[in-house]
């Protein structure tokens, strides 16, 4: 806690802050808790049915713990998410230590994402974000098919075309779209 303490004394800005009170929160975490954290940090939003889609017990009762914790938070229509600042932290750390596992991670979402019973732009946008994570090429790929899509008439989707697009931006900011 002393730790926490001189970081948040030392840091200038309400990100820095911000940043070292997610980090101790999230290094406080037991191992299993905050693997499934890491988990559930690959998509930007997962709902109940996600969850489920998982199938995995311990991933549901932890987030429900994590979410009491204030690492996930409630949106609109029953879908959860992480503040952007405790994501990002789950994320480098993930791509940096298990590179492999982000992949495989994001190949089961993308999965996932295009089978949910509702086929909606926020969702295909999702599967894309998780295919350009999984393989940039075949993502890349699916990225310029929808993205046609989405120009064309009579669809003309300017916003979900502009969120492909910034998602594909956080991909490469992430290194995920450079060659292996």
């Amino acid at each position: 806690m002393a730790d926490l303490l001189e970081r948040l004394k030392a840091a200038k800005t309400d990100e820095a802050r911000q940043a070292a009170v997610f980090e101790h929160v999230i290094g406080e975490l037991p191992e299993d808790v905050r693997d499934v954290a890491t988990v559930l940090a690959v998509p930007h939003w997962f709902s109940p049915s996600i969850l489920d889609s998982l199938d995995d017990k311990a991933i549901t009762e932890h987030a429900a713990r994590l979410e009491g914790l204030s690492l996930v938070v409630r949106q609109s229509e029953n879908t959860f998410s992480f503040p952007d600042a405790a994501r990002d932290l789950l994320l480098r750390d993930l791509i940096a230590t298990q590179l492999g596992r982000f992949r495989d991670l994001s190949r089961h979402y993308s999965r996932i994402f295009l089978e949910l019973e509702s086929e909606t732009p926020a969702n295909q946008i999702e599967s894309i974000y998780h295919s350009l994570g999984a393989d940039p090429t075949s993502g890349g790929r699916r990225m310029l098919e929808y993205g046609l899509r989405l120009k064309s008439e009579p669809l003309f989707e300017w916003d979900a075309l502009d969120r492909v697009v910034t998602n594909a931006d956080e991909q490469d900011k992430r290194g995920m779209l450079d060659d292996e």
